[in-house]
């Protein structure tokens, strides 16, 4: 029979949405239009191509420096980058809005 750890038995754990509060939710449907996105391509995000074409050059690759050790989906042999990575990124470039990492 596995043991529970006691409470105040791991002091250095914590919890980190007691440190940061709870992420604010973003109205996607709002953003995607201010940030002149077209609706995802399914329902975990947009693949690479469509990106290439609503990003400029140079918000492309601050993106895919961004990117590096963020969690991505693989759907059909295609690489899809979450929307709510894709939203942070450009309204962290675009509106000069602070993001958070997780």
């Amino acid at each position: 029979m596995k043991r529970k750890p006691k409470q105040n038995e791991f002091p250095f754990i914590m919890d980190i949405r007691k440190l940061v509060g709870k992420p604010k939710k973003i109205p996607l449907n709002v953003t995607l239009k201010q940030l002149g996105l077209p609706k995802p391509d399914n329902k975990y995000g947009y693949n690479y191509s469509t990106l290439l074409q609503h990003m400029s050059s140079a918000e492309y690759f601050k993106f895919n420096e961004w990117m590096n050790g963020q969690t991505c989906v693989l759907v059909d042999g295609r690489v899809i980058c979450y929307t709510e990575d894709v939203v942070r990124f450009l309204r962290m470039v675009r509106q000069d809005k602070e993001t958070y990492f997780d």
